[in-house]
């Protein structure tokens, strides 16, 4: 994958931009339209947008290539969303959890309990952020934090001792969501799925806890947006620069990358691109053990070393199946019907 940043809201105002994306935009002709271009002149065009390399002419052209590719894929979102109808929920919530870590890889059978709960309320009609909710948790197997997670994270060892529980906080987030969406619809936007699917139901199944109804389906951004504007699943700081944005303030800090994530929501929904539901969870018959959904009511685990923590995949009450999204296909294919439309033209 080659890393593309470029400042998009600087109208595409040069010449050679504007020339190569209007005349056709195949990937055939407009490799042999850069390929025309003498390495200084791509060079130049790079430079306006932040993009100057001091690799070889072959490095340039890939460079150059994908700014316009990107930049002609936003010009055919504009036009798609011209006939778009309302959104597909009324709400977004974004959600991100920071946990405990011992290393940076300290694999799948360590207890990463969730100690920071970020959440931000999104009108999605007018993209405007209404609400936000924030909380540290104070874990429960490994109490103590590691210097790497502090380092990592932000999360100092006086920030989750005086924290509530994770029930306590989780049943503060449910009142906080159905007081603000109000009888509406809310659709949960998470960066990729483990949020959910891994850190959300393992935590809630340490203390006999189960997943509510509405939180078992989602909107995975990570797999939108590169639905979205065809590029490879990339990571929130990579999707920020693709749309000119730039990450902002302290990455896994939990609110600041919840508010990055509700910056990428919120481009989309200015340019009158909706998020649809594309993930979800689905009951796992295999496993037989009765779940609380009395949040008020819970219990620690006595003398739990975390078992619930080191649950494979397969193992888990609920299964992460992707949730089909007819609207995310048009978008896929919205590159070449839109090619086609212009030959007929």
């Amino acid at each position: 994958l080659i890393k593309v940043s470029f400042l998009f809201n600087h109208k595409m105002s040069n010449d050679t931009d504007e020339k190569l994306i209007e005349s056709d935009s195949s990937d055939l002709s407009l490799y042999s339209s850069i390929n025309s271009l003498l390495p200084r002149t791509i060079h130049m065009e790079l430079e306006k947008d932040n993009l100057c390399s001091n690799e070889g002419s072959d490095d340039l052209e890939e460079r150059f290539y994908m700014h316009l590719r990107i930049l002609d894929r936003i010009r055919k979102l504009k036009a798609f969303a011209e006939n778009n109808p309302l959104p597909f929920t009324d709400y977004y919530c974004v959600l991100h959890f920071e946990c405990t870590c011992a290393t940076e890889k300290s694999g799948k059978t360590y207890s990463n309990e969730i100690i920071e709960f970020s959440s931000l309320f999104i009108h999605a009609s007018t993209a405007k952020v209404l609400s936000r909710f924030h909380s540290y948790c104070r874990p429960v197997i490994n109490p103590v934090l590691s210097e790497f997670c502090t380092r990592s994270t932000g999360i100092r060892q006086e920030n989750v001792e005086s924290a509530p529980l994770f029930p306590e906080v989780f049943k503060h987030f449910l009142q906080w969501i159905k007081i603000e969406k109000d009888g509406k619809s809310v659709a949960f936007v998470t960066d990729g799925n483990e949020d959910i699917a891994a850190y959300l139901q393992k935590q809630l199944l340490y203390f006999n806890l189960d997943i509510p109804k509405e939180l078992r389906s989602w909107i995975d951004l990570k797999k939108a947006f590169s639905d979205i504007l065809r590029v490879n699943l990339l990571k929130l700081s990579e999707m920020l620069d693709v749309i000119g944005l730039h990450f902002e303030c302290t990455k896994h800090c939990g609110m600041d990358d919840a508010k990055n994530i509700s910056r990428i929501v919120i481009w989309l929904s200015e340019l009158k691109i909706f998020l649809q539901k594309n993930a979800k969870l689905s009951k796992n018959g295999k496993f037989s053990m009765k779940l609380s959904d009395n949040y008020n009511n819970f219990k620690t685990p006595p003398d739990d070393n975390g078992s619930s923590f080191s649950l494979k995949t397969e193992e888990l009450p609920y299964l992460f199946t992707v949730k089909r999204s007819k609207y995310y296909a048009r978008l896929r294919e919205l590159s070449s019907t839109s090619d086609e439309d212009d030959e007929d033209d």
